[in-house]
């Protein structure tokens, strides 16, 4: 596969049961560059046919959006770590999704280029200018102390899971089906007694090296081969976690499918079930026989002093590795990109903040922007940080947030889940306090948005889905009995140029808009959930639905929309801007996010289209800018990405 002369390190896979090969590249494409496949004859099926002749087909790349996407919060990224390994006590490494890299001098953690996009699962190093990360399509990350650069690309693209070596000339990587071995020179496949599955890998020497297979066995190398060390009893037990102090003192963990996780220790002569750990165990590491951590999901955090083990569980978030350098230095790294360290007086998080789901935000200035979501909660940003969080409503989470001026905005939010519905309220922030100004227990609310004379418009349904606009005329002081929006249902977003031009979209391809009397429909040309509206004008409004549709409204009286183009067949969930020639859509891509699939940001100038990918694992579901150059997206598990132009 390649652009122009330039080649592409790519995989390949193919599945039996639909007779599918799939290709897919390790690293980010070229925008605007054309790239050819050529499928040789060479390649024949398991009973030797091979193909007629070779088969080739050529694709174009996008544009690329210009301008930089960086983290906002929570500091310094929020990807889940799968890994993370300590050089010194000024030199830490951690690893996770879409090839997330970051580094730590110790007291400060800083983004690094990875040259990946693929999940990263393990990262080990002999020094700091010899570090490597594995995982996903079987690529070996290396840092050289400067970049990091493609090492070594598995033949088959297989998952590797762990690496451990004994020196820089003595590594050690586990994946789905094999180990591979670097001697310094180069990576070679090493013969295995069983099939396994590697999930961790830990040794003392170049002839003492154990490897924890996730069907319930230890391996162990001698210098010459490998054998099966110890094989547990049950069926249902996977091992995930592999540490110790010697061959005699020895740690395996993990979780079994039937929910009796667990914990063993060898003591040179046999396996014991530690009896006090009994959740998931992820990954395990002490800095002495008497001081030894296993952690795992939901939070779990167990410490082992020589003759107990003590529940230090802190966060329902699930922890996904640990490593130190002594017992004042260790570090525990999980999902969310959370990051816990303990300097011997306790666990202190280096990135707190808040991590459920944000769903709208909007702002004055770069110092003065507000985000709202699950929880009830508003998190403010002054140009630095965000937050702390005000909880308004801790059961139902807040959905909308509009403003007429920085002392008068308005939050709507909204409970209908699996544990009932309990309708909706309004608040409104004077610039000191926020006030529940109506509480609905018939109503969910799910936007708002105000216009500069006072009035402000929320819309909302009914249990039954039905579609209703609250409106209050005097800058939400009060607000009139809720009226239903025609045939809508579950109205999605708002938005408005002035109180006679207001548009409201939903369920079924309906927009109503509002022209200071009455609530008409309109004919948008699709028949699926439109999620975004912005009106600019009366002239000039713009639509996004579920199908990838983008549409325009002209403010021609029979209300008729026009289709612009489809960006993707994906969900468009969130359309801002400054003009029609000045617009960004969010395109939620792909929510499996096995290889790359984060969301797009695609910039519409007008005429044409570009776009940059996600740098989040999770969704984006909104956006507000300062201006068409200064732009903050929000989404799931609390991720602000920052857009600069």
């Amino acid at each position: 596969m390649a652009s122009e002369s330039a080649t592409v390190s790519t995989n390949v896979s193919y599945d039996d049961s639909s007779n599918t090969v799939t290709i897919y590249h390790l690293g980010n494409l070229d925008y605007s560059a054309k790239y050819a496949i050529t499928v040789s004859s060479q390649v024949s099926d398991a009973s030797g046919n091979r193909m007629l002749e070779d088969y080739s087909f050529s694709f174009t790349t996008a544009n690329e959006l210009s301008g930089t996407l960086s983290w906002s919060n929570p500091p310094p990224q929020g990807n889940r770590l799968q890994g993370v390994w300590s050089i010194s006590e000024n030199d830490i490494f951690a690893v996770g999704r879409v090839g997330t890299i970051i580094r730590s001098d110790g007291a400060a953690w800083t983004v690094m280029d990875s040259k990946t996009n693929l999940h990263l699962n393990a990262v080990w190093g002999s020094s700091s200018n010899n570090v490597y990360a594995v995982g996903q399509g079987g690529v070996i990350m290396h840092f050289n102390g400067t970049v990091w650069s493609l090492s070594h690309l598995d033949s088959e693209g297989l998952e590797l899971w762990s690496i451990w070596g004994s020196s820089a000339s003595d590594i050690f990587v586990g994946s789905d089906d094999k180990i591979l071995h670097y001697n310094g020179s180069g990576w070679t496949e090493m013969a295995l007694p069983i099939e396994a599955r590697i999930t961790s890998i830990w040794g003392f020497s170049s002839n003492e090296v154990y490897a924890a297979d996730i069907a319930q066995k230890i391996l162990r190398y001698d210098g010459t081969s490998w054998s099966v060390f110890k094989e547990f009893q049950g069926g249902d037990t996977l091992l995930w976690a592999l540490w110790g102090m010697s061959g005699s003192d020895l740690y395996t963990g993990g979780y079994s499918i039937f929910g009796n996780d667990f914990l063993f220790h060898y003591d040179g002569s046999d396996w014991t079930l530690q009896d006090d750990v009994n959740e998931t165990v992820s990954a395990i590491w002490g800095s002495s026989a008497d001081n030894v951590y296993a952690v795992g999901y939901v939070g779990y955090i167990m410490h082992y002093d020589g003759s107990s083990w003590k529940d230090e569980s802190r966060y329902r978030i699930d922890y996904r590795a640990i490593n130190g350098t002594s017992a004042n230095n260790i570090y525990v790294v999980g999902d969310f990109g959370i990051i816990d360290h303990n300097d011997g007086s306790g666990w202190q998080l280096q990135n707190g903040t808040y991590i459920w789901p944000l769903y709208d935000v909007l702002g004055f200035a770069e110092n003065n922007i507000y985000a709202v979501g699950d929880m009830g909660v508003v998190l403010r940003y002054d140009g630095s940080l965000w937050g702390p969080p005000v909880f308004l409503d801790e059961s139902r989470p807040n959905m909308g947030i509009a403003a007429s001026a920085a002392d008068s905005i308005y939050v709507v939010n909204c409970k209908d889940d699996q544990h009932g519905f309990d309708g909706g309220a309004i608040y409104k922030f004077d610039g000191a306090n926020w006030t529940r100004k109506l509480d609905d227990p018939d109503i969910c609310f799910t936007s708002v948005w105000a216009s500069g004379d006072g009035n402000v418009f929320a819309v909302g349904y009914d249990e039954s889905g039905d579609g209703y606009i609250s409106r209050s005329e005097d800058s939400g002081e009060n607000w009139g009995a809720s009226s239903k929006l025609g045939r809508m249902e579950k109205p999605k977003y708002v938005s408005g140029s002035s109180k006679n031009n207001v548009i409201a979209v939903g369920r079924n391809g309906i927009a109503m808009q509002f022209n200071g009397d009455s609530w008409s429909e309109m004919d948008t040309g699709t028949s699926a959930t439109i999620n975004s509206v912005l009106v600019l004008s009366d002239s000039q409004a713009y639509a996004t639905d579920e199908n990838g549709l983008f549409i325009s409204y002209d403010g021609n009286t029979d209300r008729v929309w026009t289709l612009i183009g489809r960006v993707a067949n994906r969900p468009i969930t969130k359309i801002w801007g400054t003009s029609g020639d000045d617009l960004f859509l969010v395109v939620n891509v792909d929510t499996t996010k096995n290889v790359g699939g984060n969301d797009l940001i695609v910039h519409y100038d007008g005429s044409s289209f570009s776009q940059t990918e996600s740098i989040a694992d999770q969704s984006i579901l909104s956006a507000w800018g300062v201006s068409g150059d200064s732009i903050y997206f929000v989404g799931s598990f609390g991720i602000i990405l920052h857009y600069e132009r």
